[in-house]
């Protein structure tokens, strides 16, 4: 099968074949998360369609370079996942800073006003 035939599809079904599910499994336990996290299911969703976007995008032959793609989509769901970590992180920190930066203005206000 040649690149341009494979689709997000039929990477979901590779996915659920033969056990693929581990390689996103072990991606997540990697980076710390588990079923126990708020967001796990979210976090699972992701790792799957980077899964088969990663089955998309893979340059060579499945069937003859398995344990290659393998490493190869393992690595694009951890990296996938751990972007939107860091993005989830940044916007958090964003958020704090502005309101942070409210706390003292209203605190100027509040001695200003008074006086």
């Amino acid at each position: 099968m040649e690149n341009n035939e494979r689709t997000i599809k039929l990477g979901l079904e590779y996915l659920l074949e033969d056990g693929h599910e581990k390689i996103v499994y072990g991606a997540l336990k990697k980076l710390h998360i588990n079923t126990r996290s708020v967001e796990f299911d979210d976090f699972l969703q992701e790792a799957r369609l980077a899964y088969a976007k990663a089955y998309v995008r893979f340059p060579q032959d499945l069937q003859e370079n398995d344990r290659q793609f393998h490493g190869y989509a393992y690595q694009a769901v951890y990296w996938r996942v751990l972007d939107i970590i860091r993005y989830r992180q940044k916007e958090k920190d964003v958020q704090a800073v502005e309101l942070e930066d409210d706390e003292k203005q209203e605190a100027r206000w509040g001695t200003n006003h008074r006086g």
